[in-house]
């Protein structure tokens, strides 16, 4: 495959399906599917190959505040999608194909007490 993800590139100020905006976090599935994190935008988008607009995996379609997501693991093997959202505070875990997050680390509160995370920016698998 050589292609650019998204076909229109990387455009500033502009949130749309066909572009990113700041994107912080990129894992590619062995299928070829990329899904890439926008922290302006608070979604995580699904690209698979060839294609001219993105899924919506989590966050707000319009790219409103919903959740700030930096950084992504991919569990290849089990099906899963890793997000840390850097300022809401927790790591969430998405089954691939599925909306709904569950909370595997820390909650939307910034603490330093050791069942907390205080703004989660990598995961490692």
């Amino acid at each position: 495959m050589n292609a650019t993800i998204p076909p229109d590139g990387i455009k500033q100020g502009i949130r749309s399906f066909s572009r990113l905006f700041n994107p912080s976090g990129v894992v590619i599935h062995s299928s070829g599917m990329v899904y890439i994190a926008s922290f302006s935008c608070h979604w995580v988008n699904k690209w698979t190959p060839n294609a001219t607009n993105r899924t919506l995996i989590t966050g707000s379609p319009t790219g409103n505040l919903a959740s700030d997501s930096q950084s992504l693991a991919l569990d290849e093997p089990n099906f899963f999608l890793y997000v840390a959202d850097r300022y809401d505070h927790p790591t969430q875990r998405f089954a691939l194909g599925s909306p709904v997050g569950i909370t595997v680390a820390g909650n939307n509160t910034q603490r330093f007490a050791a069942n907390q995370l205080h703004f989660p920016s990598d995961i490692y698998l």
